[in-house]
């Protein structure tokens, strides 16, 4: 803007003026909150001319053409949220900047009514409503109205994209291993807690004991608990089984852990308590 000279004093620059805005402002309203702590009358009238202009002072920290703020008793809060203390709009808080002494406070949050706390989902609505408020292009002035919010908006996560999942590979590998496998045995099987579903996290190894046979096929349970009764399993749809995936029955056994547990989380195990289910597929094709 261009100078102005006040009372017969040298010139002004828009800049210096600036400049000083705020330090002037901040002592105008030491001055009015100790006027209003205790009386009213002056806090109506105080009230009565911010609540028509834009007279709440914010400096700027960054360096730039732009000094200062001007807020409307609306747009200004006296502190955030401690989920909001470590964001750029923390900054903007009155108390940062006026300091935090109780009559200050008492006349921002009692006398003017601004918002005491401004909350994550104030800072939303304040910056949908900032948007498209501020002009591009134009130069700025040593002193602006209302709050730059442009540092407050997060940019959204970047996702990284999904990996397609390739059901051709995931049954070659799985086919792999499985021939790879060694026969069952008794003992301690190592910890794989990766592989544990959610309700058994943390269970802890387990130890494997052979317990006998059904249809020529090894029978293993935890600690050598005895195994459930069972119906006898269908041994052509098993031998059918072993052979698409290139497996003996020397390779497999059956399993049984009284908890629910997977029973294949290092073994090649067969469930004891899924015969039933299977007994009911019609066709070795359909298992």
């Amino acid at each position: 803007g261009n100078p102005r000279r006040c009372l017969n004093r040298d010139l002004v620059m828009p800049e210096v003026a600036a400049e000083g805005l705020f330090a002037a402002a901040k002592s105008v309203i030491e001055s009015l909150a100790s006027l209003c702590v205790h009386n009213e009358a002056h806090g109506s009238i105080a009230f009565n001319y911010f609540v028509q202009h834009r007279m709440i002072v914010l400096p700027c920290a960054e360096q730039g053409p732009v000094k200062c703020r001007v807020l409307h008793m609306g747009e200004a809060f006296w502190s955030v949220v401690p989920a909001l203390q470590h964001l750029p709009v923390a900054a903007l808080s009155l108390e940062s900047n006026y300091g935090s002494s109780e009559s200050l406070r008492h006349f921002f949050t009692e006398v003017l009514r601004v918002r005491s706390r401004l909350t994550a989902d104030g800072l939303q609505q304040m910056l949908q409503g900032s948007l498209g408020s501020h002009q591009q292009g134009s130069d700025p002035n040593e002193v602006e109205d209302g709050l730059d919010l442009a540092a407050c908006i997060v940019p959204p996560p970047q996702v990284a994209p999904a990996v397609e999942f390739d059901v051709g590979h995931a049954v070659i590998e799985a086919r792999r291993r499985a021939q790879a496998a060694a026969p069952p045995s008794d003992g301690l099987e190592q910890s794989h807690e990766g592989q544990q579903s959610p309700a058994h996290l943390n269970a802890g190894p387990r130890t494997w004991r052979r317990v006998g046979s059904l249809g020529g096929v090894a029978i293993f349970t935890v600690d050598g608990q005895p195994p459930p009764h069972v119906p006898s399993p269908d041994m052509n749809v098993l031998w059918h089984v072993c052979s698409v995936f290139g497996l003996t029955f020397g390779q497999i056994a059956f399993a049984y852990d009284p908890s629910g547990r997977c029973v294949c989380e290092e073994q090649l195990f067969l469930d004891m308590t899924r015969i039933p289910r299977a007994a009911q597929c019609f066709s070795p094709e359909s298992v």
